[in-house]
């Protein structure tokens, strides 16, 4: 068998290939990205390929795989510690056929990502896309308080883009300065565009829920709309890919980091290791939970105050993200809705 590594990069990519059989090395071939996949088909005889995560590696890997060829999709930030102990220069050659070496050895099975199916992965690039024009949009708001709050003016509303707002606005551009007039209409249109776009994401993800059935089911907890389930959804993927729960909590960066020599054990901050989106999706998740007067009376909320009262709001968002991860990881695997009358244990 052909074992393959792949440099990938924008332009370019650097193959190499260890067979296991023969035991020979081919290295620094170079090949365009565009043609990758059609050289790598090429190649005769059973093969195995590797290569690291990047902007490119999934769409690579899912092109390969429809091939029936079998791809590795290995974290890139692992891998390089497995590199700085086989070499002190950092070229392409020498990524692509130190990948090729380590998967002939099967060194990189416990480096493996998942890579998402073509339905998971547009899911992920729906909300995550919305999710940047949001971040977007509160920007420009932002700037635009700021603009305001230099002129002497300071907007007593939350919402921009409410009725009130918008008539406030308007006064309040007819008391600036001629000069300046202009910048506020611009900053005004930038807004008025964000909100646009955001308003279009959601008009295409809401009928995703419907046809996604693990979102359908996250919905059903309260607080979690249309965008938050087929987030946390599409961000999980495919359950099988989690040993446990546990291991689906440190994926979503929902467990503390843990340091320990000796007897000395410190707990730290939460991971930069993580799915962010998925972070970011449980914890707002948390957010309207704790805020729902429904569940008072329960042991999720229990301990919430529990958590709240000692360390504080931030971790007991994270403590109630961490269970409301364990209620959804039982649904998902047992197939079952939101059941709120098992909560009043």
């Amino acid at each position: 068998m052909r074992a393959i590594g792949l440099d990938v990069h924008k332009k370019t990519t650097v193959v190499a290939w260890v067979d296991t059989e023969t035991g020979e090395v081919a290295s620094g071939l170079k090949v365009l990205t565009q043609d990758l996949v059609k050289e790598v088909a090429s190649l005769p005889g059973p093969k195995r390929v590797a290569l690291e995560t990047g902007t490119q590696s999934h769409v690579l890997a899912r092109q390969m795989m429809s091939l029936g060829i079998d791809v590795l999709v290995v974290n890139a930030f692992k891998v390089h510690r497995l590199f700085e102990a086989m070499k002190t220069a950092k070229t392409d050659k020498l990524d692509a056929k130190l990948l090729a070496r380590f998967l002939a050895d099967g060194l990189l099975e416990q480096l493996a990502v998942w890579v998402p199916d073509e339905d998971t992965h547009h899911a992920r690039t729906l909300t995550r896309l919305r999710k940047h024009f949001v971040e977007q949009s509160t920007q420009v708001c932002s700037v635009l308080r700021a603009f305001l709050r230099a002129e002497g003016e300071e907007c007593p509303y939350t919402d921009l883009s409410g009725k009130k707002a918008q008539v406030w606005l308007d006064e309040c551009e007819q008391r600036l300065p001629s000069l300046l007039q202009s910048c506020f209409q611009k900053l005004r249109q930038e807004l008025a565009e964000h909100k646009d776009k955001i308003a279009q994401m959601e008009a295409e993800i809401k009928p995703c829920v419907a046809e996604r059935r693990e979102a359908a089911q996250i919905s059903t907890i309260n607080g979690a709309g249309a965008i938050l389930s087929l987030t946390i959804a599409a961000e999980l993927g495919t359950l099988q890919r989690f040993p446990s729960v546990g291991n689906s909590i440190s994926y979503g960066g929902l467990a503390p980091s843990v340091s320990q020599t000796g007897e000395h054990r410190f707990t730290g901050p939460l991971p930069h290791q993580r799915n962010p989106h998925l972070q970011c999706a449980l914890i707002q998740l948390a957010q309207h939970f704790a805020w729902s007067k429904a569940f008072e009376n329960t042991r999720l909320k229990r301990r919430y105050y529990r958590v709240l009262h000692k360390y504080g709001p931030n971790p007991a968002k994270v403590a109630l993200a961490r269970d409301l991860l364990r209620i959804i990881f039982a649904m998902l695997r047992d197939g079952t809705e939101f059941k709120p009358e098992l909560l009043a244990a």
